[in-house]
């Protein structure tokens, strides 16, 4: 359905470098990566606000690289909602009817989905971030576009209102079977929501794959990073691994943490612990390097560890991801 072949486009000192990847018809496609990566850009130029230098957008078979953006069949949905502060919320959902009418049967339709109509004659001043979130995307909605953009819409909601939002976006995908692209920094909405994805950083696509295959099989040590694999070194420091990759990682959630030192135990010293509200981090100075665990007994880990204490820690062979280098 849309095809993105070596786009490339700069914008005074980012540049995006040759970014390809294709988008099945139906597919809810992940767009990740850390803040400044070109995750906006790249939406952007797809819905025609920037031009590339170079590259092709081609959307159900016709190329729409030049093409002004209403021209594309392409809706977009803000996390800062860009409502019309002057229309109703009826107002604003029908703006775009005028340029193409989806019959009289899809407003109260998608109305009903998204359970807005009580809000109908409110103005978005009166109206709660979440609410204001899904006038938004029903405002998108309502011309039937052929290709669904998302940049990230549920970033500024509280985390109640935006588990509510995901299953909205769910059941709207699930429904009309949009094409979607969507751009997120939360692991959550992505595995939720998403088909499959790409990670990119410093203007480069880094990976690409289902969720779970980015989460589970990371194509280099910076995707491993963030992905939260947190614990990545160097293969060597684990020689008698043999590992036929240069890095391995393991998971926070997989060091086991011990107070004695017990057989196969890898000794540390304690040098920062991190309530996380549903868990606690702990960090430790070891040889191989800075290693972090993760555990959610909160109660065990304020009696028994203190910055400072040597701790010993250990990990079970068949928790070890093997990392290659995406830069070899």
């Amino acid at each position: 359905m849309i095809e993105i072949r070596n786009l490339s486009i700069s914008l005074g000192d980012f540049s995006l470098k040759d970014i390809s990847f294709e988008v099945k018809e139906g597919e809810f496609y992940i767009l990740f990566g850390p803040t400044g990566a070109g995750k906006s850009v790249v939406m952007e130029t797809i819905a025609g606000m920037l031009v590339p230098d170079k590259g092709r957008i081609v959307i159900g078979g016709r190329e729409v690289t030049r093409l002004k953006p209403e021209k594309r069949d392409i809706a977009i949905c803000y996390q800062d909602y860009a409502l019309f502060p002057h229309l109703t919320v009826e107002e604003n959902i029908r703006y775009g009817v005028k340029y193409k009418d989806p019959g009289p049967e899809f407003f109260p339709r998608l109305v009903a989905l998204l359970g807005i109509g009580p809000l109908l004659k409110r103005y978005p001043e009166n109206l709660s971030g979440g609410e204001k979130q899904r006038v938004s995307l029903a405002r998108a909605l309502m011309v039937r576009p052929g290709v669904f953009l998302l940049d990230e819409p549920l970033a500024a909601l509280d985390s109640h209102i935006k588990d509510r939002l995901m299953r909205d976006i769910k059941q709207l995908h699930k429904e009309f079977h949009m094409t979607t692209i969507m751009i997120t920094h939360s692991f959550q909405e992505a595995f939720f929501l998403g088909d499959r994805g790409s990670v990119i950083h410093e203007g480069r696509i880094q990976q690409t794959g289902t969720m779970e295959e980015i989460f589970l099989y990371p194509n280099s040590p910076f995707v491993a990073d963030f992905v939260g694999l947190k614990n990545v070194f160097k293969a060597e420091v684990f020689h008698h691994l043999h590992a036929d990759t240069p890095y391995i990682g393991i998971r926070p959630e997989n060091i086991r943490l011990h107070k004695k030192k017990t057989p196969a135990s890898i000794s540390g010293v304690v040098t920062d612990i991190s309530d996380m509200g549903s868990y606690f981090e702990i960090v430790i100075a070891a040889d191989m390097g800075r290693v972090t665990a993760m555990t959610m007994l909160g109660g065990y880990v304020r009696e028994h560890f203190k910055i400072g204490d040597q701790v010993y820690f250990t990990f079970s062979a068949r928790d070890i991801q093997r990392i290659p280098d995406y830069s070899d």
